[in-house]
């Protein structure tokens, strides 16, 4: 979204080729042929048209290994249930563990186990929230704006205000909502949709009608663009 103002349409349709087909890859559809299908798709046009775009030095390694990027979700499932990611960005963690250049294990695990000790006194002491947060989908859900926008079941964009003690949540609804993009795919299939026009109407729906998460980007003054959480 913050590129649209900056590239062309030719780059930034070209970049919608890999973000689209990245969020599928990464989603729960990723398993369904069609959509496997489609992100393949996606990539490989997204890998023809970088030559022409930004030059042949652009075709690096990385970039032919986006190529077989559908075979590995089709293999392992969704890419965040197999990316090496959450390693990687933990290795500057366990370096700074260590307080000599002897028995580097040693020293992390002990750290490790102090770090735990740390956390569980935290528990303990920590107050209960109660109100404040609410547990959708193992994401917190705050009840201020932008960490309270939510998908609801019935495909309608909420921002919970608070919770009942009857299960029930507070919240108001935006009354209009339409697509982000059209290319490569409809956003709408991706439940992706700018949303603004907040009802000023406070109402209560059940707490189970939260289905997804949503984060809210901010985007032509009154607007938002709601991206459903993976």
């Amino acid at each position: 979204m913050c590129l649209k103002k900056e590239l062309s349409v030719e780059k930034y349709n070209h970049f919608l080729l890999l973000s689209t087909s990245i969020y599928i890859l990464a989603s729960k559809v990723a398993v369904d042929f069609t959509w496997l299908s489609c992100a393949e798709k996606m990539l490989k046009k997204f890998i023809s048209q970088t030559e022409t775009l930004y030059g042949s030095e652009f075709l690096v390694y990385n970039m032919h290994a986006l190529s077989h990027l559908h075979t590995d979700v089709q293999n392992f499932g969704p890419l965040d249930g197999f990316s090496a990611f959450p390693f990687e960005n933990h290795m500057q963690n366990l370096k700074r563990m260590l307080r000599a250049k002897n028995k580097p294990f040693q020293q992390c695990v002990n750290r490790i186990y102090e770090m735990d000790e740390i956390e569980r006194t935290k528990v303990a002491l920590k107050p209960k929230l109660g109100s404040k947060l609410l547990d959708l989908n193992k994401n917190e859900l705050s009840f201020k704006q932008p960490d309270n926008c939510c998908l609801t079941t019935e495909y309608k964009f909420v921002l919970v205000l608070g919770a009942s003690e009857s299960d029930e949540v507070i919240c108001q609804e935006f009354l209009d909502f339409r697509r982000f993009y059209s290319y490569p795919i409809d956003s709408i299939h991706l439940k992706i949709f700018v949303i603004h026009n907040l009802n000023t109407e406070i109402k209560c729906i059940d707490r189970n009608k939260l289905l997804k998460k949503c984060y809210l980007i901010p985007y032509e003054q009154t607007k938002f663009v709601a991206i459903p959480l993976l």
